[in-house]
């Protein structure tokens, strides 16, 4: 895939374990025209050194990693560089809900897409915080992603202030 200028090129940090996951994500990161640099952080703390180091645009947090602390690691994230944009990818409606009230920019509930995920990346890379809302609220997501069943139930997939 063609990329960009490299001016417009923007740094991505992954922070997951190593295997299969942080794998996959690399390989979509390399497929977003507006990633150049593309780092990984095996824990919480080696990530916040990173941060503070690099100043990533985007951090590709997986909440089992920071599972019982992952308000800490995001609001430490947007202390440390205020500018980052932070998905996190989220097991249950718990960490989905920590991750929100602790500042994420998009959450993505297990389950989503390749699609999904990569449309959230664009998004958060491309828009000033809540563009899209009228509402002075913060913690009222610009977006929201909703896959309704056929029994009529609806499952929200993912959430975005970007």
């Amino acid at each position: 895939m063609a990329k960009g200028n490299i001016e417009d090129h923007v740094s991505a940090l992954i922070v997951a374990s190593p295997g299969r996951m942080r794998d996959g994500l690399r390989a979509l990161l390399r497929n977003v025209p507006r990633i150049g640099a593309i780092l990984q952080a095996d824990d919480s703390s080696s990530s916040l050194e990173m941060i503070v180091k690099e100043q990533p645009a985007l951090v590709l947090l997986d909440s089992k990693l920071a599972d019982d602390d992952i308000q800490n690691v995001l609001q430490q994230i947007k202390i440390e560089s205020p500018q980052t944009r932070c998905i996190v990818l989220a097991d249950n409606s718990e960490q989905q809900w920590l991750a929100k009230t602790a500042g994420a920019d998009s959450v993505l509930l297990t389950g989503y897409s390749t699609e999904i995920l990569f449309a959230t990346i664009e998004g958060v890379l491309s828009w000033p915080r809540n563009i899209f809302s009228s509402d002075p609220n913060p913690n009222k997501p610009a977006l929201e992603i909703r896959n309704e069943k056929l029994d009529g139930n609806v499952d929200e997939l993912a959430t975005s202030n970007f």
